[in-house]
């Protein structure tokens, strides 16, 4: 978790300073000098450290509000950027407008609109797959094949034993007749006392003597 976490606060914090450094000092420097909005010497330090903060807020926020979602990746990750991005829209662009000198508010709506845009369609999905649920590890007893042919089969193999094992003991002597008794019955010549006291040895020697 704290892994994802962390690849939530990179999702964030990459491309909006690489986006912010390219497209406010190089792409449309002179667009931003023409609204005299900024500062010559920016300082580039306290700029990271904003974003670092809302980094660690927006992956928060994240985590809390869209990682447990049903829905497919990016289908969080569109709703987190449209979310994430009339959020940023209101503070960084509509608050700015209101109490900043310039020459064009329009201009400035304008320009800071599209940015807030470009930004969020970056770090939208990246959010999303960096928080994406690791998959499963398939399982033996979670897997479909073994829930359901084998099972059936197993079944049907016990079955058959049952059966034969009902039809080998039909005819056997039930409970509690124990099977000695029941041996006795049908083989009485071989079923002969095995007691050894002194009883029996005394009647053997009587019946050698009447011989």
């Amino acid at each position: 978790m704290k892994l994802r976490f962390g690849l939530g606060v990179l999702a964030y914090l990459g491309p909006t300073f690489a986006l912010g450094f390219v497209w406010h000092l190089m792409l449309f420097h002179g667009y931003y000098e023409h609204l005299a909005i900024y500062r010559k010497d920016i300082i580039i330090p306290f700029g990271f450290l904003s974003m670092l903060i809302q980094s660690f807020l927006f992956a928060w926020v994240y985590q809390q509000a869209f990682a447990q979602r049903n829905g497919s990746l990016l289908s969080r990750g569109l709703s987190y950027a449209v979310f994430g991005s009339l959020l940023s829209w209101s503070f960084t662009t509509l608050a700015v407008a209101a109490k900043n000198v310039m020459t064009s508010v329009p201009d400035y709506l304008v320009i800071e609109t599209a940015f807030t845009a470009v930004q969020w369609i970056m770090v939208g999905p990246l959010t999303a797959l960096a928080f994406a649920r690791a998959p499963q590890k398939a399982s033996l007893s979670s897997s479909p094949w073994m829930r359901g042919a084998p099972q059936v089969g197993f079944s049907r193999h016990i079955l058959r034993i049952r059966s034969r094992t009902s039809r080998e003991m039909t005819g056997r002597p039930g409970w509690p007749r124990r099977t000695f008794e029941v041996q006795k019955r049908r083989k009485p010549a071989r079923c002969q006392a095995t007691t050894v006291s002194g009883l029996t040895m005394a009647s053997a020697e009587r019946q050698s003597r009447q011989r």
